[in-house]
């Protein structure tokens, strides 16, 4: 049958228009390609491949441009359970001068359980999650990761009473991450980030198709397969047909989800087009043991030093001079920007004792440098620090693996903070035989050590200090107590650092449903609920009730039973806003750091 020309294109772009959404990009591009330049090495040294029985890597993802992912050698069933990392509370970092180094590796406040933590709420902070979170990659088409749960331990440091550890690490962690689908041997793992994330980034990365566009892509492909055996198209028209769908002048997330070329189309049929995306992500062992890092050689756990709260264990026997494992590294332009401001936006401390945020102590740094870099690896934020028992050295990852460039040794202090997109990579190396299960710890310098002993000498609890007591640990002792009335409060108050919030089903309509419901109705995750105040109580009763006023909705309740209310931590109250709580970065070796990033005026620009 001879080809028809422009009037059955037409006619076929009219019959599929209603399946394809407004947008259309070629090529997936989730980040800037990284340059290329000649290899200039800095202090790097090779050392033997990572263990064969190595079960998940991080190495270059399988979607173009988009750096580096995480992979499997193994099947993954779904419902298997991945070791969990840390995630650190960010506040918003407001510079007119710095783009926020951390602004692609951060959660919303609330699905971090951040929102009471500053009096801004979900605009005032976010939780990076430094960890498998931040490298995974979201594909639409191949999700097969989800979040799990994490905890969260406010006295992770020890007693701000008794420990002058305490504030000095995250109180949330073991953030975990869900297979929520098979995922055979090889294949790359993929979370969501969600629509927000991509739809804030449109002009940067073009029109990502969501879940939905691949099943539209899938349909549209289905029908061009039926119009050609219907009307016994030569291949010459089926790649013309296939030609003028893929290349419309307007632009589609459901376009950007077809493949690129005809010769697909049959593969696609014959199964779908997830199946013909997951058998194009996929790598290697060999591959991944070349190109990547090992992901599964640590696991949390109780750290065996004093009020260290969490550390890193090995999961098996590693062997004196291998690598176990490898980050990427975040860029932060300058220190200032982890420094601690108030309201006026001006510095809380003298410029020689000024107040650090927290996750400073989580990046690494060096006294002669301007900036600060920040690893995301699997298990690496729990290495803790110690001279004595130090098993574990930091060095870069040679140039080409983990997006490592080692044209950034030779540039000038201030260039290294100036990207957004990761140039550099740290490799974690055993510096002798490491049995498993013994805890891994690295040296993080003498300048870390003195400011650590500097600070355990001045330390000393104030008065208030020795009576605090936490949400977490109120609720312990006193959940289910007789609360007092606003009017009871007067005379007898609660600490200042606490508040009464209510569960967020009582201001609606069919709150009253709850009501005869067992007392195990969840707080969710993230859940804060609305601040409330006792107007009355009711006794008698097998358990008392209340009259609780909801003044963000303007809403009294009558008989609400306790378990629907619950104290929490005031904003800024908890123990890593302390302004005295410990801080400093992890130092990078003397011998490690460039000639060309040490601060002299020679090499400032």
């Amino acid at each position: 049958m001879k080809h028809r020309g422009t009037t059955f294109l037409l006619f076929l772009l009219i019959h599929c228009q209603h399946h394809i959404i407004v947008g259309k990009q070629h090529e997936m591009t989730c980040v800037s390609k990284q340059e290329s330049d000649d290899d200039i090495s800095c202090n790097a040294t090779e050392s033997p491949p990572s263990p064969p029985e190595c079960n998940l890597y991080v190495a270059p993802s399988t979607i173009p441009n988009a750096g580096l992912g995480v992979f499997t050698t193994r099947p993954l069933l779904s419902g298997h359970v991945l070791d969990g990392d840390i995630i650190l509370p960010v506040p918003t970092l407001d510079s007119t001068t710095w783009t926020d180094p951390f602004q692609d590796f951060v959660w919303d406040a609330m699905s971090v359980g951040m929102l009471l933590e500053t009096n801004d709420g979900i605009d005032g902070i976010e939780g990076q999650c430094p960890g498998l979170d931040a490298l995974l990659n979201c594909h639409f088409g191949l999700l097969n990761v989800k979040r799990g749960n994490f905890e969260y331990n406010d006295n992770i440091g020890g007693s701000r009473a008794t420990s002058c550890m305490a504030g000095s690490m995250t109180p949330y962690h073991d953030a975990k991450s869900i297979i929520s689908r098979n995922v055979k041997a090889g294949g790359e793992l993929f979370k969501s980030y969600g629509h927000d994330w991509f739809q804030e980034r449109t002009k940067t990365i073009g029109l990502i198709p969501f879940p939905q566009d691949y099943q539209m892509a899938e349909r549209l492909l289905r029908k061009l397969k039926n119009v050609e055996l219907k009307h016994n198209l030569s291949m010459a028209a089926r790649l013309d047909l296939f030609d003028v769908v893929t290349n419309i002048s307007f632009e589609s997330r459901a376009l950007n989800a077809l493949p690129q070329h005809y010769m697909h189309l049959n593969d696609i049929m014959r199964t779908s087009l997830r199946s013909w995306y997951e058998a194009n992500s996929t790598r290697t062992t060999r591959e991944l043991s070349d190109t990547g890092r090992c992901l599964d050689n640590i696991r949390h756990g109780t750290s065996t030093l004093p009020f260290a709260g969490r550390g890193a264990f090995a999961t098996r026997n590693i062997q004196n001079g291998t690598i176990i494992t490898g980050s990427p590294l975040v860029h932060v332009p300058t220190m200032d920007l982890a420094v601690i401001y108030d309201q006026n936006k001006t510095i809380t401390n003298n410029s020689t004792n000024r107040n650090y945020h927290l996750w400073i102590n989580y990046c690494l740094g060096h006294v002669e440098g301007d900036f600060l870099l920040c690893p995301y690896g699997s298990g690496i934020n729990y290495i803790n620090h110690n001279q004595t028992l130090a098993n574990v050295k930091i060095q870069w990852t040679p140039n080409g693996t983990l997006s490592q460039n080692d044209v950034w040794f030779v540039k000038s202090s201030r260039t290294p903070g100036q990207v957004k997109t990761t140039h550099l990579a740290m490799d974690y190396v055993a510096i002798r035989d490491i049995e498993q299960g013994e805890e891994l710890f690295l040296d993080y310098g003498n300048d870390f050590e003195k400011a650590l002993q500097r600070h355990v000498e001045n330390w000393k609890p104030s008065k208030q200090d020795k009576s605090y007591i936490s949400a977490s640990m109120w609720n312990k002792r006193f959940g289910n107590s007789i609360l007092r009335t606003k009017r009871e409060q007067e005379n007898d108050p609660y600490p200042s650092n606490l508040v009464l919030r209510c569960h967020p089903i009582l201001p609606q309509g069919n709150w009253k449903a709850y009501q005869l419901s067992s007392k195990g109705i969840p707080w969710k995750e993230g859940h804060i609920g609305y601040a409330c105040q006792i107007i009355s109580r009711k006794e008698g009763g097998p358990d008392p009730t209340y009259t609780v006023y909801v003044a963000e909705k303007n809403k009294t309740r009558d008989n609400v039973p306790r378990h629907l209310l619950k104290m929490m931590d005031a904003p800024h109250s908890t123990d890593w806003h302390r302004r005295d709580a410990f801080r400093h970065w992890i130092g990078i070796p003397d011998d490690k750091f460039p000639d060309a990033w040490r601060r002299r005026e020679s090499n400032r620009e």
